[in-house]
């Protein structure tokens, strides 16, 4: 049950910020994770992935990747969603496939040459873990940050946010090559394509773990930003009593129509 820990007990009796505190049993988990999977693939989809930039000892020079999107994608195996101590939800998804596209650039030195091409990387047997909490900003709005998994915290107006706390990504098998490369692109492919895909395999969980927080941030924290600072009990019990006509009646007299009638 999510928890605002960083926060002094004796703050809960005396912040004037409104609270509720929620309890989810395992059913509603199984249901969460029935509904994750069509979000999941939308978000990966459309994901930004920062430009990469790296100098391989074996290469005389620097190689530039920008431009980088999901050009193919295929679902995951599994997806779901489950608490672990302490305080934090635990998103797995499973054994997904997914391919990046890129423009090359950079320069080798020892052949005075530019690069130039498309990169493609297809990566398989995906599998992604990341732990969020939700904590409390500074002025009491909701958000989620990532730090190594994500987890609810405590905005800087006090409002919730979601904060990562852990993100651990493990790749099967990664394939990269250049497309329209030139001859250096040939002489990649060729002679070094099996070098180029243990490098890329390398780089992959890193770069999915930094778009993550992008994605709390831009799609999650900024609606829980949002959210009302108060709501009126009336309106409350009204919208969560249902059948039950929590409303019904005047409260000051303890009794509603239902009530009278019997």
């Amino acid at each position: 049950m999510p928890a605002f820990n960083n926060i002094p007990e004796n703050e809960i009796l005396t912040d004037d910020l409104p609270s509720v505190k929620a309890r989810l049993n395992k059913p509603a988990f199984e249901y969460l994770s029935t509904l994750l999977p069509p979000i999941i693939d939308y978000q990966i989809k459309r994901a930004r992935i920062p430009p990469v930039k790296t100098c391989p000892p074996i290469v005389d020079g620097c190689v530039h990747v920008s431009n980088i999107y999901i050009s193919r994608y295929r679902c995951p195996q599994n997806v779901a969603i489950y608490p672990a101590p302490p305080d934090q939800l635990i998103l797995a998804v499973e054994n997904v496939d997914f391919g990046i596209t890129g423009n090359l650039g950079g320069y080798i030195k020892i052949l005075r040459r530019k690069l130039f091409g498309i990169v493609q990387v297809n990566a398989y047997q995906v599998s992604i873990t990341v732990a969020v909490k939700l904590t409390r900003g500074q002025n009491g709005v909701p958000m989620v940050e990532m730090v190594d998994s994500v987890k609810l915290t405590r905005g800087q107006n006090g409002a919730p946010m979601v904060e990562m706390v852990d993100c651990q990504v493990t790749v099967g098998i990664a394939d990269a090559y250049v497309e329209h490369g030139g001859l250096l692109g040939i002489i990649a492919n060729k002679i070094l394509r099996q070098t180029i895909s243990s490098q890329a395999k390398d780089l992959i969980p890193g770069k999915v773990c930094e778009t993550i927080p992008l994605i709390i941030n831009e799609k999650l924290n900024s609606r829980l930003a949002s959210l009302p600072r108060g709501l009126e009990l009336t309106k409350l019990l009204k919208a969560i009593g249902g059948p039950l006509d929590f409303t019904q009646g005047s409260i000051t007299d303890g009794c509603g129509n239902l009530c009278r009638s019997a």
